[in-house]
């Protein structure tokens, strides 16, 4: 039987009203604002809808069209001094504006209780009304006031003072100075704009499972739990209201639907905290091998689909599936519904189906129709690998350029030939794809990159037969490589010294250098550098031994002399201190994985697994040539999306060793076989927080990207950098040394 919908719109007509009539209203906005408000003479002041990143969208009922021949926007809901508010002459499907007037803002953040559904935000620049802060991470609210006004602000739990914020007596809570972070203890009561519903229902004994679906399942066959050995069956569902529409399935598919005593199908239209079920179509039963068709909508933008899991018999191979329009389906034989399975747009973990949020999904269990809405990549079976010639024209006077890119990983950067006669270099590349990433640079590193005419990085996101370059930030000559010697004279309590930089290759290589005699000096010789290339001296293979001035801030050299001197590092590296350590953690019951990852395991990118300790909620590793000061974190899978955080959530970072750590709990938890983690090919500390991504250990420069390849930001930066609130999604981030892919959620 198939489950038919019909929906009828009746839309009547009077002469005498036809100014009457709904106004949608369109505006596109600067990246980054808060919010916005549109007022027109008839309905005043009204909250527009986020439909994407820059632009915001809202419906007016019965608005007098013949009185909506001016609007405004705003950034608050009322008129201020000085003007926030855009005037336009009259009502179009869509407006643009490039700026408002007033964007000078205060965020406010706070820190709530895990029960807090919904936070309000309310002060003098509100009018002390009630506005809706948006959620930017776990129980953290965030909300932008322009010209704020912070001495005197109050939160709720709820929109409206019942559920003001409340200390431990219950006294009501207002602040006056600003922090970065509030953190709300406690509200007077908390506000649940959806309070959960269970459903429960008696079914005959021959039922074997039990779905319920419609209205309060977004019609998702969503699966029942049995209550004991008894015949019912029961399930609680949130953000649903007691008039949404549902029905019972004794499988998961419309050809299981209750019927009455007559075989008539039977929909529920109120909610009933106990239902009871005489008949249903047919009975499902999961355990029994069977054939079963799995069909799937996805997006557009998907060109293949694959299936696996359980129903193939592995997680790590993919079986293509067949389009259908917009739907792709396979048949599987001798399989069970109650078999797990996922869908990749593509042949591989990196193409896995996600939800709105980024995080992956796995299907427990056979549905007779998925929806996928979204994939963390696309494969394109068109774009396959072959041999492409790449052609850039470049500025008179460049004497090399390099090019670097998925091709690679982001991690070489390989010299192209120069065109006889021409301002034009060339190289050809086996196995690349036309909408592989890539970048030129008129020297062996990121401080040679390409620009525009604005001076921004430039990121070529698919192959032409000719690029065009106007400019690099510097120009490298290769006539100047000879052989030099660096030595330098350091502090007497340095045992060993690393140079590190441009003159070794990159900034992951630190090179151990040589003691000249007994004197408190060090030096080694380096071929193929010149005096220009920038170079760092370390006490020890890691940059918490980097070389600090008087001030404590770090040092970096940019012109080659025969003698350094060093005042002082940031820390002392004793190899006579190395030894054997056996690390043991304790962690949350959820966690599946550990790895341990820092100096400890040689370097920053290299995330080692530990052994869990029987069964319990420990895990343990023993390494060799390390000391009790070296610092490491753990992760409850392999990358920094896994890291470990304390009860605020922000990450913990080991420095000193411990017979016994106890870690409060982690970023997200791997599952070794319902997830993958996405690798970032790169030798830095990369990890998202709070909508933020954070890079440590940077020399230079940082780029993100978004995965269309529109740049996000740039900035300088020496060793940390922390990016502007973002929007959940996948990033790259490129650095001066290499580049990978972070997720944001």
């Amino acid at each position: 039987m198939k489950k038919t919908i019909t929906m009828i719109t009746i839309l009547m007509l009077f002469a005498g009203l036809q100014t009457i009539s709904a106004l949608t209203y369109t505006v596109e906005v600067p990246a980054g604002t808060p919010m916005v408000y549109v007022w027109n003479w008839t309905s005043g002041w009204v909250f527009m809808d986020r439909v994407s990143e820059n632009k915001f969208a809202c419906t007016i009922d019965n608005a007098d069209i013949s009185a909506a021949d001016e609007c405004y926007y705003s950034l608050y809901p009322d008129w201020r001094t000085p003007a926030t508010e855009v005037y336009f002459a009259g009502w179009e499907a869509s407006h643009t504006i490039t700026s408002f007037p007033d964007n000078d803002f205060t965020t406010f953040t706070v820190q709530v209780p895990p029960q807090t559904k919904e936070v309000y935000f309310s002060n003098w620049n509100t009018s002390w009304n009630l506005l809706k802060m948006q959620q930017v991470g776990a129980n953290t609210f965030s909300i932008d006031i322009s010209s704020a006004d912070v001495t005197d602000y109050s939160y709720c739990a709820g929109p409206d003072w019942a559920y003001q914020e409340a200390d431990a007596g219950g006294n009501p809570v207002s602040h006056n100075s600003w922090l970065a972070l509030d953190i709300a203890a406690d509200f007077m009561d908390y506000y649940d704009p959806f309070p959960p519903l269970t459903y429960t229902v008696e079914v005959p004994a021959a039922t074997k499972v039990l779905y319920i679906v419609g209205e309060a399942t977004g019609n998702k066959f969503i699966e029942m739990q049995r209550v004991g050995a008894e015949n019912k069956f029961t399930v609680t569902l949130q953000n649903v209201d007691a008039n949404m529409d549902y029905a019972y399935c004794a499988g998961p598919g419309w050809e299981y639907q209750e019927t009455d005593g007559n075989g008539i199908a039977v929909n529920h239209t109120q909610h009933s905290a106990s239902d009871v079920a005489t008949d249903f179509e047919d009975y499902f039963d999961p355990a029994a091998p069977t054939t079963l068709t799995y069909t799937v909508e996805v997006p557009a933008e998907v060109k293949a689909l694959y299936i696996m899991g359980d129903v193939i018999g592995t997680w790590d191979s993919w079986v293509e599936m067949e389009r259908e329009g917009s739907k792709f389906t396979i048949t599987l034989d001798n399989v069970s519904a109650d078999m797990d399975y996922g869908y990749c747009a593509g042949p591989g973990r990196d193409y896995e189906e996600t939800d709105a949020g980024g995080n992956p999904v796995v299907h427990n269990g056979w549905s007779a129709s998925d929806i996928a809405v979204a994939f963390e990549d696309y494969y394109d079976p068109d774009a396959v690998p072959q041999g492409l010639t790449y052609t850039v024209e470049v500025p008179e006077g460049t004497r090399v350029v390099y090019i670097i890119g998925d091709m690679n990983e982001w991690t070489e950067f390989v010299a192209m030939q120069k065109v006889n006669g021409e301002n034009k270099f060339t190289i050809t590349l086996e196995n690349v794809s036309k909408d592989m990433d890539y970048e030129y640079c008129a020297g062996p590193g990121w401080e040679y990159e390409e620009i525009n005419a604005d001076g921004k990085p430039v990121n070529h996101s698919e192959w032409l037969e000719l690029d065009v370059a106007v400019g690099f930030m510097d120009y490298f000559d290769p006539s100047t490589l000879t052989t030099l010697t660096y030595t330098v004279e350091v502090p007497a309590e340095t045992k060993t010294v690393y140079i590190v930089g441009d003159a070794t290759g990159g900034w992951s290589d630190f090179v151990e250098m040589q003691r000249v005699g007994t004197e408190n000096k060090f030096t080694i010789t380096l071929e193929n550098v010149n005096s220009s290339m920038d170079y760092e001296y370390c006490a020890g293979p890691g940059w918490e031994y980097e070389e600090i001035d008087t001030d404590g801030k770090p040092v970096a050299h940019s012109e080659w002399l025969p003698l350094d001197i060093a005042v002082g590092f940031k820390d002392y590296f004793d190899p006579s201190t190395l030894t054997t350590l056996t690390y043991t953690v304790e962690v949350p019951a959820e966690t599946k994985t550990v790895y341990i990852v820092g100096d400890v395991t040689g370097g920053w990118s290299d995330f080692v697994e530990m052994q869990r300790v029987g069964t319990e909620n420990k895990f343990t590793i023993t390494l060799e040539n390390v000391n009790s000061s070296m610092d490491y974190e753990y992760c409850a899978g392999p990358g920094w999306n896994y890291e470990e955080i304390n009860t605020e959530g922000k990450p913990v970072a080991h420095s000193e060793w411990l017979p016994l750590d106890v870690a409060v709990g982690f970023m997200d938890y791997y599952d070794p076989v319902g997830t993958e983690y996405i690798k970032d090919n790169t030798g830095l500390v990369i990890y998202s927080v709070n909508q933020v991504i954070v890079v440590k250990g940077i020399f230079r420069q940082v780029n993100v990207y978004n995965l269309a390849g529109q740049i996000m930001q740039s900035e300088k930066a020496k060793d940390y950098f922390e990016s502007k609130p973002l929007n959940d999604g996948i990033y790259i981030i490129q650095t001066d040394r290499q580049a990978g892919k972070v997720i944001v959620r």
